[in-house]
C-alpha cells in the first residue's frame, strides 16, 4: 500500500468558551467569546519507499519497470516532510431571543471568527517562479462572519407549529486542506518517472529508477533525489497550494418546518435550501490550455515539463453548488405502546465536487470533468434522489415498570448517481486531455455522446464497439445528449432497501431502583432471513463508468498511441481532430458492496441505577 509507507498523524485541540446571558423584558441576550487552538502533525508521504509499475510479468522478473512513483524526503530526515502547524481561532458572538408573544419567538444574531497562525509551508521558489505567487497561503488573517435569524410560531387556536430560519454557516476550518500545502512542497522530491530512451544510459535518473529493480529504492537514486543541492529534478516535485484570496468554506442555508396534529397523528413537512457562497474546487496549474478537442472542450499540456505526470494543484473557491431538500412525514404513538411512522424525502443537489479525500491529488482526480482541468457543475454524487423511511415499534411494560421493546426501522432509497465517461488508459499524463492523475483508477472525463455510428467526430476501433455503444446510448439517459458532452451523474445505481430490528427487555436486579436491560440489534434483517435479500448493489468509487477507451486521431487519419504526450511531434496541441472509441464495456452498477450487504447481530446488556 503506497499510502502506508509513511503515515503518522497527531493532533490536539484546546478550547475555552465564555457565555453570558442577560434578561431584559421579553429579550434574552447572550454573548459569546471562544478561543480554539489546533495543533497538527501529519507525516504523510505516499510512495516514500517507491511504487513501481511493470508492463508484463517478464519485465517484473527481469527487474525492468515501466514507471516509478517515488517521494524522496529532502535532506533524508524521516520527519522532514511532515505537516507540522498550529493556528488559533477567536470567535465573538451576540444573540437575542425575543419572545414577541407567548406563541411567537424570534431569535437573531451573528458570530465573527478570526484566524491567527504563525507557521508556514516551506517556500517553493520554483512554484513562485512559474505562477507569480507563493505557496505560503495559510489560514492566517482569514475570517468568517455568520449572521442568522430564526423563528418559532405555535398559535393557541390550532395544533400547528411553524419554525424556520436563514443564515450563513461556515464549514469550520478543514485542516486537511491546510495540511496538504505543508506536505506538498519542496520538502519532498515527488516524481513520476516513466521509461524513455535515457534508461539505456547508465547512471541516468531513468536508469537508476527503472532498471534492476529489487523492490527497494537504490541508495544512489535516494541520495540524488533527497539532495537539496544540485538537484535538477527538484523543480518538478509536486506542490499543493491555497489560492490567494481564498475564503474558508461557507454557505447560505434556509429551513422551514410545519407540524400539525390531526386525529392524534403528527404530520410534518420540512424544506431545506442551501447555496454555496464559498465552496471549493481543485485545478492543476501545470496544465495550460494549448488547444481544442473535437467536441469543443479545452486541451491541456504540461508546458513546464512536457513528459511529466507531476502537478501543482491549487485549492480555490467556487460559488457553484446548491441544494433543495423536501420531506413529508407522519408519526403516531398510542398510549398502549404501539407506534408507527414514515417519511418521504426528495433531493435536488448540485455541486462541482464533494472533496471527500484526505489528499490533494485524490480530491483533484476524483472530480468529474467536462473541461479536463476544471470540475464540472451538476448533480452531486451525494444526492439521494428519493428515500422512504418507515418505523414500527412496540414499547410496553407487561410486569411492573419493566419495559419490553420491539422496534423496526426501514429505509428504501434511490441508488447513488454516477457519470458516463471515457478513459484514456495511461498511467502517465493524458495524451488526449493533457491533464495528470487519470488512468483506470480515475476515469472521470465525461464522455462525448456520438450523434450515431457515423458521427464525424468519432471513429471506432471495431464494429463491435460502434454497435454496442450505440445500442447502450439508445437504452440509457445518454440518448438525450447525442452530439454533446454528457452532464455528470446522469446515471443511477439500483434502489436499495434495508431494515433493522431492535429488541430489548428490562429486568429487575432487586437492588434498589437498579435494573438490567438485555438487548439485541440486527442490522439488515432481510439478509438474515434470506441471503439474497438486503444487498447494496452500486457502482464502486469513484462514481464514474468508463464506457470506452479514447484516443486521438490526427488530420492524416493516424491514431495517436496511448501515452504520447500532448505537444509531441506525433501529437500536436491542435492535432486531435477526431476521437477513436474502442473497448466498449457496460457499467458494473450491480456490483455487490459486501460490507454494507451482510447482516450483523449485536447482543448486549446495560445496567442502570
Amino acid at each position: 500500500d503506497n499510502f502506508r509507507q509513511t503515515n503518522q498523524l497527531f493532533f490536539d485541540t484546546w478550547a475555552g468558551s465564555m457565555i453570558t446571558r442577560y434578561q431584559a423584558g421579553d429579550h434574552q441576550i447572550a454573548a459569546l467569546f471562544d478561543i480554539t487552538r489546533n495543533r497538527t502533525f501529519n507525516n504523510f508521504v505516499p510512495n516514500s519507499l517507491g511504487s513501481w509499475y511493470f508492463d508484463s510479468r517478464a519485465d517484473f522478473q527481469a527487474g525492468r519497470a515501466n514507471q516509478l512513483q517515488y517521494a524522496a524526503v529532502i535532506g533524508g530526515d524521516a520527519a522532514g516532510a511532515a505537516a507540522d502547524f498550529n493556528y488559533a481561532a477567536y470567535t465573538v458572538g451576540l444573540q437575542d431571543t425575543w419572545s414577541i408573544t407567548d406563541t411567537l419567538i424570534l431569535t437573531y444574531g451573528a458570530r465573527y471568527t478570526m484566524y491567527d497562525m504563525d507557521t508556514y509551508p516551506v517556500l517553493n521558489p520554483f512554484f513562485t517562479g512559474r505562477y507569480g505567487f507563493t505557496n505560503l497561503k495559510t489560514y492566517k488573517g482569514l475570517d468568517q462572519f455568520e449572521p442568522r435569524i430564526s423563528f418559532a410560531f405555535s398559535p393557541d387556536a390550532l395544533p400547528l407549529r411553524l419554525r424556520g430560519g436563514v443564515g450563513i454557516f461556515g464549514g469550520g476550518s478543514p485542516d486537511i486542506y491546510l495540511s496538504n500545502s505543508f506536505s506538498n512542497t519542496v520538502t519532498t522530491n515527488t516524481l513520476s518517472i516513466s521509461r524513455d530512451a535515457t534508461c539505456n544510459t547508465p547512471g541516468t535518473l531513468c536508469d537508476l529508477a527503472l532498471n534492476n529493480v529489487t523492490g527497494q529504492v537504490s541508495s544512489a537514486l535516494a541520495a540524488q533525489l533527497s539532495n537539496p543541492n544540485f538537484n535538477p529534478n527538484l523543480p518538478r516535485t509536486n506542490t499543493g497550494a491555497i489560492a490567494p484570496g481564498f475564503h474558508l468554506p461557507r454557505s447560505l442555508k434556509a429551513t422551514l418546518t410545519a407540524e400539525y396534529d390531526f386525529w392524534g397523528i403528527n404530520f410534518g413537512a420540512d424544506y431545506y435550501y442551501g447555496e454555496n457562497i464559498d465552496g471549493i474546487g481543485f485545478t492543476d496549474l501545470r496544465s495550460a490550455r494549448v488547444g481544442t478537442l473535437p467536441d469543443g472542450r479545452p486541451r491541456y499540456q504540461n508546458v513546464y515539463f512536457p513528459n511529466d505526470n507531476n502537478y501543482d494543484i491549487l485549492l480555490y473557491n467556487t460559488k457553484d453548488g446548491r441544494s433543495h431538500i423536501g420531506v413529508v412525514r407522519f408519526q403516531k404513538d398510542f398510549d398502549w405502546g404501539l407506534s408507527f411512522g414514515g417519511s418521504y424525502t426528495l433531493q435536488d443537489v448540485k455541486d462541482v465536487g464533494n472533496a471527500t479525500s484526505s489528499t490533494i491529488n485524490s480530491n483533484y482526480r476524483f472530480q468529474s470533468f467536462l473541461d479536463p482541468n476544471q470540475p464540472a457543475y451538476g448533480t452531486s454524487s451525494d444526492e439521494i434522489k428519493w428515500a422512504f423511511k418507515y418505523n414500527l415499534g412496540f414499547d410496553r411494560a407487561f410486569f411492573g415498570d419493566y419495559r419490553t421493546i420491539f422496534q423496526l426501522f426501514g429505509e428504501t432509497r434511490a441508488g447513488r448517481p454516477y457519470s458516463y465517461t471515457m478513459l484514456d488508459n495511461t498511467s502517465n499524463r493524458s495524451g488526449v486531455f493533457g491533464t495528470p492523475l487519470g488512468g483506470s483508477g480515475a476515469p472521470t472525463q465525461l464522455i462525448y455522446v456520438p450523434t450515431g455510428t457515423t458521427d464525424p467526430l468519432v471513429r471506432y476501433g471495431d464494429a463491435t464497439t460502434a454497435a454496442a455503444l450505440d445500442s447502450f446510448i439508445n437504452g440509457s439517459a445518454l440518448a438525450k445528449y447525442r452530439g454533446q458532452i454528457a452532464p455528470k451523474n446522469v446515471a443511477r445505481s439500483r434502489a436499495f432497501t434495508r431494515i433493522d430490528l431492535h429488541v430489548e427487555q428490562e429486568l429487575p436486579t432487586f437492588v434498589g431502583n437498579s435494573r438490567l436491560s438485555v438487548f439485541a440489534d440486527i442490522n439488515n434483517l432481510p439478509n438474515l432471513i434470506n441471503k439474497d435479500w438486503g444487498g447494496l448493489r452500486q457502482l464502486g468509487f469513484p462514481q464514474a463508468a468508463a464506457l470506452v477507451n479514447v484516443q486521438c486521431v490526427t488530420a492524416a487519419g493516424a491514431v495517436v498511441p496511448t501515452g504520447t504526450p500532448v505537444g509531441a511531434p506525433t501529437n500536436p496541441a491542435n492535432g486531435c481532430v477526431r476521437y477513436q472509441y474502442s473497448g466498449f464495456r457496460s457499467p458494473n452498477d450491480s456490483s455487490l458492496n459486501v460490507t454494507q450487504s451482510l447482516y450483523a447481530i449485536r447482543v448486549g446488556a446495560r445496567f442502570t441505577f
